[in-house]
C-alpha cells in the first residue's frame, strides 16, 4: 500500500477505523469520511500522531454531493484515489417489528444508496488515471460494476464494499 491513497467511509470508529489503521500501517495515505465529527477528528489525529498520513472530512454518504466532495478532497489532497473502503453503515435503532418507515429508509439510504454513491464517485477518478481500467483483467471489480445492470446487486446485503485501482 506504500504510495497508495485510500478513502475509508465510516472511518471514525469500529471496523472502518480498523481498516484505516491497517492502510496507514501499510504506508497508504488515508482520507477518513464519517458523519461523527469528533470521533472522526480524533481518529485522524491519532493515526497521524502514530506516523501515518491521514486526513478527515465530515460527510454523509447518503448525500451524493457530500460523497462527490469527499472524493474530490481526496484527489486534491493526495493526488488520486487508489482504494475505496465503503464501510459506512448503520443498523436499525429499534427491534425490527417496531421500525418506522423513515428509520428503515435511513438504513437503506446509508447502507445501500451510500455504498452505490461511494463506488460510483470513487470510480470516476480511478478511470481518469487509467483509461484502460475497465478493459483489463486485473481490474475486475470496476469492470463488473461498469458492465452489470443497475439493479444487479440490489438483492445482496449492503455490507462493506471495496473498489481498488492498482495503476
Amino acid at each position: 500500500m506504500k504510495g497508495k491513497t485510500a478513502l475509508v467511509t465510516g472511518g471514525a470508529q469500529g471496523i472502518g477505523r480498523g481498516v484505516a489503521e491497517r492502510f496507514v500501517m501499510a504506508g497508504a495515505a488515508v482520507l477518513l469520511v464519517d458523519v461523527e465529527g469528533e470521533p472522526l477528528r480524533r481518529t485522524a489525529e491519532e493515526l497521524t500522531a502514530a506516523g501515518g498520513r491521514c486526513e478527515a472530512i465530515e460527510a454523509d454518504v447518503s448525500q451524493r454531493d457530500q460523497v462527490r466532495s469527499a472524493v474530490e478532497t481526496c484527489v486534491e489532497r493526495f493526488g488520486r484515489v487508489d482504494v475505496l473502503a465503503a464501510n459506512a453503515g448503520i443498523a436499525g435503532v429499534k427491534p425490527f417489528m417496531e421500525l418506522e418507515d423513515q428509520e428503515w429508509r435511513r438504513v437503506l439510504d446509508v447502507n445501500l444508496t451510500g455504498t452505490f454513491y461511494c463506488m460510483q464517485e470513487a470510480a470516476k477518478p480511478m478511470v481518469e488515471v487509467d483509461e484502460r481500467l475497465l478493459g483489463r483483467e486485473r481490474y475486475r471489480p470496476l469492470q463488473r460494476i461498469e458492465r452489470r445492470p443497475a439493479d444487479a446487486d440490489a438483492h445482496r446485503s449492503s455490507g462493506p464494499r471495496a473498489v481498488w485501482h492498482q495503476g
